[in-house]
């Protein structure tokens, strides 16, 4: 199959659903309109700057209208194929037609074509005739471009439009200068090969992984140098920068143990876009966006580590005449070992708010923590709960788990469901263990849990149980038959991979198919 004809049937595959719902919507009555433009509410903190879409279907009563879009399973996987454009060769991954994801590389980019090309092809001023079941070739949304992984990240649904729309995008992109472009998702698979073998090796070490790292960061042009002072540890300069930072490869050694062998190369390749991506914001000098602030549990150690770092840097150097400041976060103590920090929510990863930022935005410390978590609860995805043994595990699936332990009103909802005081540990970011204090065997089993999560998992936070009381969390003492012994490390199989989190653009959440 050729890449134009894998494209053409993405296209298919996505009419054909929307065909059966249309039908299936008409035959129940409740089918308002097809391909129905609206401004729909923005993301956190962006109501107003919303571009119109269109949705797939609106459905329901005139008197309470259901706006519908249809998406299917993300795909990634192997180069499918490329596409020459003007004079750039596309790279084209697995994708969705309904949730298109296109990076491409520019230093300077102009998007007035971008805004040209979706104006004409979404066809607002309705020129296009509609088919028998309401398509008239358009497109439905186009986000505003990101910065993202050292380029520029857009996502698109294509709506009904034809093949033609996704040429023409390519020709425009080619126009604008852009000197690179990819579309859909890579599995990895397009890292050189010498290292994506050296990284799917049983026995790699985490001195041969460090290596690897090193050298796919040497490769990159906004990398200078880099050194290995230690294993997992990396030193790595930029250009034109005096002093190198350490980039502590801990947590992604620990993700690439437990990922099955032949996706190992897939998460490295997103610490190596996680890496440019940061390099290009600090580059361009653009404040982040406040609406993208969120709020982290971290342990006690973690913020001891930063510290340490501080003192280690505390004598004061001068640059240009003005003193530099030591390294500090947005924190503040949450209860025990715990502390909650403020981070960037980025594409590819998080970055930490430094203590000097705030004052950029005439903001405090205070202030920037309770607008991360206005963001955190406005943005918060379901909570998917699975029960065991007394114990509740609960997951968001965005990298925010832990957070939960900061909304009230989802611990006010679970207190109504258990009796006795709530009892909740945080083992890792990516999960909430819970259960009550008159739960038989609860705290035991939750206690076994949190010891072999924490020693096996990787972005480990704490073992430390915690209990509610008036709205609050304290520490909890340990009942007499909850006491285990000291936790074992424990080294997951590799044929038992985390699942892979991928973040669903906000603009995709009204239906799935």
């Amino acid at each position: 199959m050729n890449t134009l004809a894998y494209i053409e049937g993405l296209r298919d595959k996505y009419l054909a659903a929307m065909r059966r719902e249309i039908q299936q919507r008409r035959e129940k009555g409740d089918l308002l309109g097809v391909e129905v433009a609206a401004r729909p509410n923005g993301p956190p903190g962006h109501p107003a700057n919303v571009k119109i879409i269109r949705f797939d279907l609106m459905t329901g009563t005139s008197e309470s209208p259901q706006p519908s879009i249809l998406m299917g399973e993300a795909a990634e996987g192997p180069q499918v194929g490329a596409l020459q454009a003007g004079e750039i060769e596309v790279a084209i991954f697995p994708f969705l037609w309904e949730a298109c994801r296109i990076w491409l590389r520019h230093k300077d980019p102009d998007w007035s074509g971008l805004s040209a090309w979706y104006d004409r092809w979404m066809d607002l001023e309705g020129k296009k005739d509609s088919d028998e079941d309401g398509l008239s070739g358009v497109v439905h949304f186009c986000s505003e471009p990101l910065a993202e992984g050292g380029g520029y990240l857009v996502e698109l649904d294509f709506g009904s439009a034809p093949a033609e729309a996704f040429t023409d995008l390519l020709k425009v992109l080619s126009q604008m200068g852009a000197s690179e472009v990819h579309v859909g998702l890579s599995d990895g698979s397009d890292m050189d090969v010498e290292i994506a073998g050296e990284l799917k090796q049983p026995g790699l070490t985490p001195a041969g992984f460090t290596r690897l790292v090193a050298d796919l960061l040497g490769e990159l042009d906004e990398v200078e140098t880099v050194e290995i002072p230690e294993p997992l540890v990396l030193r790595v300069k930029a250009p034109g920068v005096d002093e190198p930072f350490l980039s502590n490869l801990h947590n992604l050694w620990l993700l690439v143990q437990r990922t099955e062998i032949e996706k190992r190369p897939r998460e490295v390749g997103r610490f190596i876009r996680g890496h440019r991506e940061s390099h290009q914001i600090r580059e361009s000098g653009t404040k982040p966006d406040l609406s993208s602030l969120r709020p982290v549990i971290k342990p006690s150690g973690f913020i001891d580590q930063i510290r340490q770092f501080a003192m280690d840097r505390a004598k004061e150097t001068k640059v240009g005449g003005v003193k530099t400041s030591a390294l500090s976060l947005v924190c503040r103590h949450l209860v025990a070992d715990l502390w909650v920090a403020c981070v960037w929510d980025r594409p590819n990863g998080m970055q930490f708010v430094t203590g000097s930022e705030p004052e950029e935005f005439g903001l405090s410390h205070e202030e920037v923590l309770e607008r991360a978590l206005a963001n955190f609860l406005e943005a918060r995805p379901a909570v998917e709960l699975t029960k065991q043994d007394g114990v509740t595990l609960a997951r968001t699936q965005d990298n925010y788990d832990a957070s939960l332990l900061l909304d009230d009103a989802f611990w006010t909802q679970v207190q109504e469901e258990m009796p006795g005081a709530l009892l909740s540990c945080v083992p890792t970011r990516d999960m909430v263990l819970i259960t009550s204090t008159e739960t038989p065997g609860g705290e035991r089993a939750l206690r076994v849990l949190a010891s072999e999560f924490a020693s096996s998992a990787n972005h480990a936070i704490s073992t430390t149980v915690l209990r509610r009381e008036g709205g609050k969390w304290e520490v909890h003492t340990p009942t007499p038959d909850a006491q285990i012994p000291p936790p074992v490390r424990v080294q997951m199989p590799a044929e038992m991979p985390e699942p892979v989190k991928r973040k669903r653009p906000w603009w995709k959440f009204w239906g799935k198919r």
